[in-house]
């Protein structure tokens, strides 16, 4: 009978030891293991990593070593971490870091989740960069109000270049200079995103910088309204969050749960829901809020802004287009007209409101024209029409507005 506690070669080595002489918690190193091995005398359930002799009652079971020499076929794990291994460097085919983010960082590999806001960083203003009254402002941007009785002006303003205060060269911000405070009703400003399905219940992560001229209390939340048309189900707000701002430009990040929409009615106008993002301002008092980098992302982290102009001018496109239409012809006698397609960039949201600015070169032109005709969200026809026989046209720089915004 081999002592306890020393080695043996094989399994079979101690599955030889007798019943009589095997006692509980009677163990032994087994070599071709190099695992420790213990007898437990009381019960006879085979489990991973254990050998039963068969023979009455107890089993011997590997209670130490290395799972390196563990037979592959007897090893579960559950759960837990590995602790104590270095981290291979990039040389050798690593990332030389212990978590995800030092990973990214040392591979040079940036995270970056999709912006469901359009022009969050106020880079379009097709439709102006200045204004004092409630309704639409810069594309995708709304005056929701300024308040019973409340006066202000929201303007487009830009960073001065190479600042350091909000990160990635941004290179415009939001201002809100309320000039005269609301009663009653809280000055507010929205920003809109179609579709008040996006990210229904899921998490979503919300991000900006701001600061005012004062410290000033702000209220963020979210709206999803179900659109137009019919009898779609009333708004549904988030809780407004609170944040302090100060002279100084300061991120702030919001993680909700956004509410599902099952049993919600839509509107029966196609495209008309959306989400609106509120910034709620503070009653009888006057301030300056500056707004930059609005992001609305998936997921339960903030990434950074990502600045592609292009991708955001054909973003835009589906709600606000500023066309150069022209056209031209000679006209046989009064009142023949003339009429080419409107150069639409793309398929806009639903049927835009079309409207002709900034008359350019026209000559000999009917009354009422030039005008618009057969206007779809997929385009519709320039239309000139002379006032007498002769050349008759309406050139550049003639301006045509298409305006499907939320």
């Amino acid at each position: 009978m081999p002592s306890a506690g020393y080695a043996l070669d094989t399994i079979a080595e101690l599955l030889a030891i007798p019943p009589a002489e095997r006692t509980d918690k009677m163990a032994f190193l087994i070599k071709e293991h190099r695992a420790w091995f213990t007898f437990d005398a009381f019960t006879n359930i085979p489990t991973p990593g254990s050998y039963s002799p068969n023979e009455g009652s107890g089993l011997w079971q590997q209670t130490g070593g290395t799972m390196g020499f563990q037979d592959a076929s007897s090893v579960a794990i559950t759960g837990g971490f590995i602790s104590g291994i270095a981290a291979l460097e990039i040389s050798s085919g690593g990332t030389g870091a212990n978590n995800a983010a030092e990973a990214r960082n040392n591979l040079g590999i940036s995270l970056i989740g999709h912006n469901y806001q359009v022009n969050g960083g106020f880079y379009s203003a097709l439709a102006g960069t200045s204004f004092s009254a409630v309704g639409r402002t810069i594309e995708m941007w709304n005056n929701a109000t300024f308040g019973t009785g409340g006066a202000a002006t929201t303007s487009r303003q830009s960073f001065t270049a190479g600042q350091a205060n909000v990160p990635g060269n941004p290179k415009f911000f939001w201002r809100w200079s309320q000039t005269t405070g609301g009663t009653i009703t809280n000055p507010e400003l929205q920003s809109a995103i179609e579709n008040a399905e996006t990210l229904a219940g899921e998490y979503a992560t919300v991000s900006f910088w701001a600061k005012a001229a004062n410290n000033l209390q702000v209220s963020f939340g979210i709206r999803q309204v179900f659109g137009t048309g019919g009898s779609p189900s009333a708004s549904v707000d988030t809780g407004l969050q609170t944040f302090e701002n100060t002279s100084n430009w300061q991120k702030f990040t919001y993680t909700l749960l956004m509410p599902s929409v099952a049993g919600k009615t839509f509107g029966t106008d196609a495209n008309s829901s959306l989400l609106r993002l509120r910034w709620v301002f503070p009653l009888s008092s006057t301030f300056t809020f500056d707004l930059a980098d609005v992001k609305f992302e998936a997921g339960e982290i903030d990434t950074p802004v990502e600045r592609l102009y292009d991708y955001d001018a054909w973003r835009i496109a589906r709600y606000y287009q500023s066309l150069r239409p022209s056209a031209r012809f000679v006209a046989a006698a009064a009142n023949h007209i003339g009429e080419v397609p409107i150069p639409i960039q793309r398929i806009m949201r639903n049927t835009p409101a079309a409207t002709l600015v900034n008359g350019g070169a026209r000559v000999n032109q009917a009354a009422g024209y030039p005008a618009t005709g057969s206007v779809t969200s997929a385009g519709g026809r320039f239309l000139i029409s002379a006032a007498a026989a002769g050349d008759c046209y309406a050139l550049a720089p003639e301006t045509l507005i298409l305006d499907a915004r939320l």
